[in-house]
């Protein structure tokens, strides 16, 4: 039976593969429904993978929510003032053993962000294609010192991962990752997730956290949907997060999956 929540609520949303299409937007029913959630007094968060320069592909959608969980649980900003509520940045020491590690081989890439910065390890036919869809313009270092180690707000991984994670392991950094595509790894502080930020905007909305429902589609939603009050798989969804759910939609990502959950919401 699925369960049910009574008072206010909060939605937490995915972005990819989930509340947005193929085309990076939200579509037009998605969009009346979730006003009509806010409208009924429940908070709207979209809690995502992506960093300041990721949302640049939404057209400005990311403004339908009432806050944004950026960086894997990194960052908390609220969109009415676009104030960062909170911004949990990795150590020094850690961005300089991971980058040490990529620069030593030809087959992984490590993304750093920071603000205002996008560095990467090495230039590859798969940055080209990410720098493409966000319009950002990378710089390519050759040394762990060139980059702005103590701004760091999000570290990612593409091709083979396992040389960063065999290195979080062997070296000891306090650091999680969590695959938000078959070969991408995010890289978070320890105990930085998405379901951290929701217990941190719990707080500050005086919502349970037995209130909140969580929508995702992989694995890097994983924490968020066992912890919510409702956790909710798209029905593009991973296998593994389906079977995590207590409520799996009908729609996909690219028919307007949050509408059917929204009127479920509103219905309870």
């Amino acid at each position: 039976m699925e369960r049910t929540i009574t008072g206010r609520m909060l939605l937490a949303m995915d972005i990819d593969g989930t509340s947005v299409g193929s085309d990076h937007r939200l579509g037009q029913a998605s969009v009346a429904a979730l006003r009509r959630f806010r409208q009924a007094g429940h908070v709207v968060c979209f809690a995502s993978g992506r960093n300041d320069f990721d949302m640049s592909n939404m057209c400005g959608d990311h403004r339908e929510a009432d806050y944004v969980i950026g960086n894997t649980g990194g960052k908390l900003t609220r969109m009415r003032d676009d104030a960062v509520l909170s911004l949990h940045l990795p150590e020094p020491d850690f961005v300089r053993a991971l980058a040490e590690t990529c620069l030593c081989h030809d087959d992984c890439v490590l993304y750093v962000v920071a603000a205002g910065y996008m560095g990467v390890s090495r230039m590859t036919p798969g940055v080209m294609d990410y720098v493409r869809s966000n319009g950002c313009q990378p710089v390519v270092y050759s040394s762990a010192e060139q980059l702005p180690l103590r701004r760091v707000e999000v570290m990612m991984v593409s091709g083979n991962v396992q040389w960063a994670i065999d290195a979080i392991g062997s070296r000891g950094l306090a650091l999680d990752y969590v695959f938000s595509e078959p070969n991408v790894i995010d890289i978070t502080p320890k105990g930085i997730n998405k379901w951290s930020a929701l217990l941190e905007l719990c707080r500050l909305e005086d919502i349970s956290p037995e209130n909140v429902v969580a929508v995702g589609n992989y694995l890097n939603d994983r924490d968020m949907i066992e912890n919510a009050g409702i956790g909710v798989a798209v029905g593009n969804a991973e296998p593994e997060i389906k079977a995590l759910a207590d409520m799996i939609l009908q729609r996909d990502h690219n028919h307007d999956a949050m509408e059917e959950l929204v009127d479920k919401l509103l219905a309870m």
